[in-house]
């Protein structure tokens, strides 16, 4: 009876794929845009593929296309197939970069030089909003070099990531000369993290310039005197916006949500919006775009303008926006979008949204294809399809759940002004709540894939933090105003009014970030595939309504299994090198064992393990042990301890005073154990030996500066032994048995970078 069942759905589900192939040409045919960019996108793969040798990658990236070609009928739509090779060549284009020819002055790929060079993107504010600095650093663009064996300056062309040796003001369109040295950006030191290298490259960035010296020569001429100035108007906006906002922590929300600076966002404060799903908050998307161009549409329509009249405005204020703050990938999409939107309007033909957005996909692959595989590009334009292709449905629902009032006519309708607004307010609340739902099962892949997150508090928070956003921008008009025409009242009263605003800002970011985020292991790109390849069917038309329902639950209960600690985590041997005497160790189990981590080696190998662990979706620690309270073993305890909490903390009695005598209290107040751990001596060696339920660590100290790390650890199944030896010439020895039978061994050479190796442990044969 199952078996017949199943065969039954399947069969419906393929029929139901027939039918959706028999009908998406002439849905194709009102959207042109889409098949370009489905051939433009699969081009840009092919070229980056190929280019890095994944050829099985490069096999489904020539196969998709393939397919759709047979999807694609009328031989005016197949035509659009000459984005397949445009897409090619422009990524194999930018890849090579043959417009960066400073490369070609370069003796060795590091190396010492000289270059005079002009600033094109800066991360400094000036004036009054010097507290927002967080280093000298800037995107620049090289105008000639100079390599220390040959005199004469040689004019080239190329982006270098510029760092200065102190900090100071570095704005956009200074000229200058630096001496100091060329390097490739650093790879990612944690394996299968963040590669910043790859990133650089994807902004056309190959080298990093550490400069020694730095003179400035002036600022830049010609065009770029235009993005010079909205640059300093935008300092000047930032420096009146942040005047009178009581905390200054709030202040730097603020200017983070309106105008882009986040450089007064530390650590903490961005990871706990990134727990929240408000992220994307601090990042000029399409959410402030939307914002303010009803804004202006509002204004203008009080001052009497006609329809035609503010849609023809509203694109010009929106780019102005846009290129004041920087112009990212997903302002420029929400503005493109506008603009189609709006010249549709004023020509009174119906806009597509779907081709809309496809179009704005397509003109920014064009400019820069490699922003295909950032993030923030993904991000935006999956948001925005889900919600756009899924918009229908919720009109349905909205116009099912009101269609007792739609039976009565307009002019018997007997509510005012008031009384209607408040009549449409619960048909405008689940709108809302279905956009939002739509919203967080488009992002939800992407989260857990990129950050390894799960968070469903996301729906609630964006829900009401979209109202806030709104009246935060809306807040701020007023508020330049007031610091235009001198209004020092009004300017302390908005400033206030503001302040209280950020502040229910982050209390509800921080209320979604305690209670409703949980850490999953980082799913692979296979797997985040998968789930957007079944969520898009449930946006395919002729589809019945229960595979429709089918195809939008399966992923997230996917991701509900993955929250809930349904995976499987194979035993691991993590360690950390970083300042300290010993590194830090990490010992990961299978699944519901937490990790236990030995020592955390100083505060760059603390930092290093916690975004491992942070990237493997571990959200708590078993036990965590240091056998000394100095900082080369115990320093970053309490930051490691904040990132992801410890049920038992083994340390020596801390002397008064100390950081690890915070560090202890601090895991005494949140509830935690504490044990004390024991010093002894055997055989004339000094060891140092910690205790804790199916754990024991001793270290011992073997003289010269060499030190022996011995842990055990007992899991219910299995004992694993970890020695981890350290020679005084800092070579460090990593041997793992597990019931006595060798299961990995590695040898670290001191390095000028810590780094993170990861042993993955199979079971002994």
């Amino acid at each position: 009876m199952g078996l017949s069942r199943s065969g039954n759905v399947i069969r419906e589900f393929g029929a139901a794929i027939v039918r959706t192939v028999e009908s998406v040409s002439p849905y194709l045919a009102v959207c042109p845009a889409v098949p370009a960019l489905v051939w433009l996108a699969s081009g840009v793969c092919l070229g980056v593929f190929l280019f890095e040798g994944a050829f099985l990658a490069s096999l489904a990236s020539a196969l998709f296309p393939t397919v759709f070609w047979m999807v694609c009928r009328p031989p005016r739509l197949r035509r659009l197939a000459y984005f397949l090779p445009i897409g090619f060549a422009l990524a194999l284009v930018h890849l090579w970069a043959p417009w960066r020819t400073y490369a070609k002055a370069l003796p060795r790929e590091v190396c010492g030089g000289e270059i005079r060079a002009v600033v094109v993107q800066s991360h400094w504010s000036a004036g009054e909003l010097s507290w927002l600095r967080s280093g000298m650093h800037a995107t620049v663009q090289v105008l000639a070099v100079r390599s220390i064996s040959t005199p004469e300056w040689h004019s080239c062309r190329g982006r270098l990531l510029f760092q200065a040796p102190t900090a100071g003001k570095l704005p956009y369109g200074t000229v200058f000369t630096a001496k100091g040295s060329f390097s490739p950006p650093p790879r990612s030191p944690i394996p299968g993290a963040f590669d910043y290298r790859r990133y650089l490259r994807q902004r056309g960035i190959f080298h990093v310039f550490a400069a020694d010296e730095l003179t400035r020569t002036g600022l830049v001429g010609g065009w770029r005197r235009i993005p010079m100035f909205m640059y300093g108007l935008r300092d000047r906006w930032a420096t009146a916006l942040a005047r009178g906002v009581p905390d200054r922590g709030d202040a730097g929300v603020l200017l983070a949500m309106c105008l882009g600076y986040r450089q007064a966002l530390n650590g903490d404060l961005k990871r706990t919006f990134l727990r929240s799903g408000a992220v994307h908050i601090f990042a000029i998307s399409g959410l402030h775009v939307g914002i303010v161009a009803h804004l202006v549409n509002l204004v203008l329509r009080v001052f009497g303008l006609g329809v035609r009249k503010r849609r023809a405005a509203v694109p010009i204020v929106a780019a102005l926006y846009v290129a004041m703050t920087g112009a990212a990938p997903s302002a420029l999409r929400a503005w493109m979008m506008l603009s189609v939107w709006c010249l549709s309007e004023c020509m009174h033909e119906a806009p597509s949204k779907v081709n809309s957005v496809a179009v704005a996909a397509v003109v920014l692959l064009l400019a820069t294809p490699l922003n295909l595989f950032q993030t923030g590009f993904q991000f935006s334009f999956i948001i925005v399809g889900a919600l756009v292709l899924g918009w229908p449905s919720v009109r349905a629902l909205c116009d099912l759940a009101r269609e007792r009032s739609l039976w009565i006519p307009p002019s018997q309708r007997r509510h005012g002004w008031f009384l209607g607004w408040f009549a449409r307010a619960p048909i405008r609340l689940l709108r809302a709540v279905l956009a939002a739902m739509l919203a967080w099962v488009g992002s939800a892949g992407l989260i857990a894939g990129t950050n390894a997150l799960v968070i469903p508090s996301a729906l609630g928070v964006n829900l009401v933090l979209s109202s806030l956003a709104w009246c935060v921008l809306a807040l701020s008009v007023p508020k330049l105003l007031a610091d235009l025409l001198g209004l020092g009242v009004m300017e302390s009263l908005l400033g206030h009014v503001l302040g209280w605003l950020l502040e229910c800002v982050r209390v509800l970011v921080r209320l979604g970030s305690a209670s409703g985020s949980y850490a999953v292991p980082r799913p692979g790109g296979g797997v985040v595939l998968l789930y957007y390849a079944v969520l898009s069917c449930a946006f395919l038309p002729r589809l019945s309504a229960r595979l429709r329902v089918t195809c939008f639950c399966a992923p997230v209960l996917l991701l509900a299994l993955c929250a809930g600690g349904v995976h499987v985590r194979s035993p691991q041997v993590v360690v950390a090198t970083g300042d300290g005497a010993v590194p830090a160790v990490a010992l990961v189990g299978s699944c519901f064992v937490p990790p236990v981590v030995v020592h955390t080696g100083g505060v760059d190998a603390q930092r290093l393990l916690g975004a491992w662990l942070e990237n493997e979706g571990i959200s708590e620690l078993d036990c965590l042990v240091a056998t000394g309270c100095e900082w080369t073993r115990m320093g970053g305890a309490g930051e490691l301890l904040a990132r992801i909490p410890a049920r038992s903390l083994v340390t020596p009695d801390p002397p008064k005073g100390s950081h690890a005598a915070t560090t202890v209290a601090e895991q005494r107040a949140r509830g935690a154990r504490f044990r004390e751990l024991a010093l002894s001596s055997e055989e004339g060696v000094k060891l140092r030996r910690a205790q804790a339920p199916g754990l024991e660590v001793v270290e011992s100290r073997l003289g010269q500066g060499a030190t022996k790390l011995k842990i055990t650890r007992v899991d219910g199944v299995h004992t694993w032994v970890v020695v981890v030896t350290r020679d005084r010439t800092g070579r460090t020895h990593v041997q793992v048995t597990r019931d006595g039978m060798p299961c990995g061994e590695t040898v670290l050479v001191r390095q000028l970078h810590s780094r993170v190796v990861v042993l993955s442990l199979r079971d002994a044969d």
